[in-house]
């Protein structure tokens, strides 16, 4: 696996030994901006939108003679750099047709290298390892069938792209292994729309008792045809409800880890925008950013949040309100149908905030030293875990427990507000009265959904995010 191409400090690896061989799964987030960087020098072309490029598989003798990894460089290592393995004229005609305005300059080729990433890796052999040798020995179908116990499964993605909206491309890798064998698949799927579908596999079969292992690759393509379904009458967003509950992958599945990727970065785009702020000072040459009395830097933010609540435009209160929301959301995902759903789909809502926070500290603060940012990183981490911890103190013990924790968090436990005036409690009681109307209302929407309810509505309603009256009525008792 190529050193250059993994991000720093990463946590462990899953590890497990069977009779003489150990298998090695290791799944993390996306790259962030330095090792893709890094990636896209030593490839020679951009990688995909989505890389996992710390996630590998490795089986391997513990003897050390014998290895085969599968890792996302040496995937996108082997995609066509030199255009003969193109989508070209043929395909791109297709797909003209059915976006004439969108591609009407679409010739011999679309992009310079192969963009859909088609990829005929088969493993990367270990040094020293004894090659592979073409025979006529088939993978043994019946042995897989038996009901052996599965002692380690796991799935693994190593990269994934959209086609610029046209489509999917993913490299994934699933190993189980049972007492006596091992069974691995390397899959290559790739959908352009309208066009061309297309799946490549390797599966790699390892024998513990014989030391036998073989190795079966399979290139298939087939072409694509539009599959249309008329939802008559059924207003939008109804329509959308439906198809989205019907499309939900089911939990545990890699479909599920993309599904969860895309929904979640949706969720969190909803949850930032709730209190976002901005520096105009930064367009402004030679401006100085204004700072608070704690000495961050002061923006400039609209909505209920900084209007009517009082709180002050700055990144620590962008992270408190946005955690606030995450936190609701998260109360909501933990009825999801298993734990592991859970925690797909919490693990990718902070990466989503990582990846944001960072991305402001950089562009908004001036943060420009990667060791500062991930200083600021780790300390964010352990606040969202506070988080956690109090809020749901706070839901269960009373408003009064609620209403402390959010006092902490969005005012800093101050009894005065931005101004030196008293604090005005009547603000805290609305937070707290706001949190138990949306966790109620989340609590009736399909997790399928919830993107199409928690953000505005068309026509401009306000969605369950955001200010609403009935939570100002509660708190003055008019309600």
């Amino acid at each position: 696996m190529n050193a250059a191409a993994v991000s720093p400090g990463v946590q462990g690896p899953n590890v497990i030994s069977v009779k003489g061989f150990r298998i090695i799964t290791q799944k993390l987030p996306i790259l962030k901006a330095e090792p893709i960087e890094e990636m896209t020098k030593r490839l020679g072309i951009a990688p995909p939108e989505m890389i996992f490029g710390d996630n590998h598989v490795t089986v391997e003798s513990e003897k050390k003679d014998w290895g085969i990894t599968f890792n996302a460089f040496d995937a996108l290592d082997r995609v066509d750099k030199t255009g003969t393995s193109m989508l070209r004229v043929a395909h791109s005609k297709e797909w003209q047709k059915s976006r004439e305005k969108a591609h009407e300059g679409i010739k011999d080729v679309v992009k310079p290298f192969d963009w859909s990433y088609t990829t005929d890796y088969m493993g990367t052999v270990h040094p020293n390892s004894r090659p592979f040798e073409t025979t006529t020995k088939p993978i043994p179908i019946e042995l897989l069938k038996r009901p052996d116990p599965i002692l380690f499964f796991d799935e693994v993605i190593l990269y994934e792209d959209e086609l610029a909206d046209n489509g999917i491309a993913m490299l994934s890798c699933k190993i189980r292994v049972m007492p006596d064998r091992l069974l691995l698949l390397s899959r290559f799927f790739m959908r352009l729309d309208n066009v061309l579908i297309r799946l490549r596999d390797t599966r790699l079969y390892v024998d513990f008792e014989s030391l036998v292992s073989l190795r079966s690759p399979a290139q298939p393509h087939r072409n694509a045809r539009l599959i249309q379904q008329t939802l008559g009458s059924v207003p939008h967003w109804r329509a959308s409800s439906r198809l989205s509950r019907a499309i939900m992958p089911r939990p545990g599945t890699a479909a599920e880890t993309y599904v969860a990727y895309g929904m979640t970065q949706k969720l969190f785009e909803v949850c930032s925008s709730q209190a976002d702020y901005s520096i105009p000072q930064l367009s402004q040459k030679g401006a100085q950013v204004p700072k608070t009395e704690a000495g961050e830097d002061l923006g400039v933010g609209e909505g209920w949040w900084y209007e009517d609540l009082g709180l002050i435009p700055t990144f620590s209160t962008w992270s408190q309100v946005t955690f606030l929301h995450m936190y609701l959301l998260t109360v909501r995902l933990r009825a999801l149908p298993s734990y592991e759903s859970l925690q797909t789909y919490s693990r990718h809502l902070i990466d989503h905030f990582s990846h944001n926070a960072e991305h402001r500290m950089d562009v908004l603060h001036g943060l420009t030293s990667r060791a500062i940012r991930n200083k600021f990183l780790k300390d964010l981490f352990i606040q969202w875990r506070g988080v956690l911890a109090a809020y749901d103190e706070g839901l269960v013990k009373g408003d009064a427990v609620l209403g402390a924790a959010v006092w902490r968090n969005l005012w800093k436990a101050s009894h005065t507000g931005p101004h030196g005036e008293e604090m005005d409690w009547t603000k805290v009681a609305r937070v707290v009265a706001y949190m138990r109307r949306v966790i109620s209302e989340l609590s009736q929407i399909n997790e399928a959904d919830l993107i199409l309810h928690i953000g505005p509505r068309p026509g401009g309603k306000p969605g369950i995010f955001g200010y609403s009256e009935l939570d100002k009525q509660l708190v003055d008792g008019k309600r």
